[in-house]
C-alpha cells in the first residue's frame, strides 16, 4: 500500500511538470502579438517586433504551406507550427502558423506558397501579404 501512495505521488508529480512545461513552451504567442490571416490585410510592424501569420491547413491531405520570398528581406521566420482543428471532423482544417521577426525598415511582399506531397514545388496556390516595417 506504501509503495502504491508513492507511485502514485510520483507520477502526479511527473504529470504536473509535464503541464507545467507545455504552459512555458506557449509563451512565444503572448498577447499582443499581431497576427495576420488575411492577405489582403497589410501587415504594419516595427523592426525588431514578432508577428505571425496564420493560413488555414489540412495537413493529412499532404498539401501544407512553405515560406516563399520576401522581396525585399524584411524579417526573419523564427518558428512555424500547425494547431489542429477544434473539432474531430474528418478533413476539417486546422490553422498553419508562422512566426516572424521584422529586421530592417521598408516595404514589400511576404509570399507563402502550398506544396504537394513530396514536393517542395507550388501547386499554385500562393498568398501574398504587402508588408511595411518601421
Amino acid at each position: 500500500m506504501r509503495g502504491t501512495r508513492a507511485s502514485l505521488l510520483l507520477l502526479s508529480a511527473c504529470a504536473l511538470l509535464t503541464l507545467l512545461g507545455a504552459c512555458a513552451s506557449s509563451s512565444h504567442t503572448a498577447k499582443g502579438t499581431p497576427t495576420f490571416t488575411d492577405p489582403k490585410q497589410a501587415i504594419s510592424v516595427r523592426v525588431g517586433q514578432q508577428f505571425h501569420v496564420e493560413l488555414a491547413a489540412t495537413p493529412g491531405t499532404g498539401y501544407s504551406w512553405r515560406v516563399g520570398q520576401t522581396q525585399p528581406e524584411l524579417v526573419v521566420q523564427t518558428g512555424a507550427r500547425y494547431v489542429p482543428p477544434s473539432t474531430t471532423r474528418v478533413g476539417a482544417a486546422g490553422r498553419q502558423v508562422f512566426d516572424f521577426r521584422a529586421t530592417r525598415k521598408g516595404e514589400g511582399a511576404l509570399a507563402l506558397v502550398s506544396v504537394g506531397p513530396g514536393t517542395n514545388a507550388p501547386v499554385g496556390k500562393s498568398d501574398e501579404f504587402r508588408i511595411t516595417v518601421h
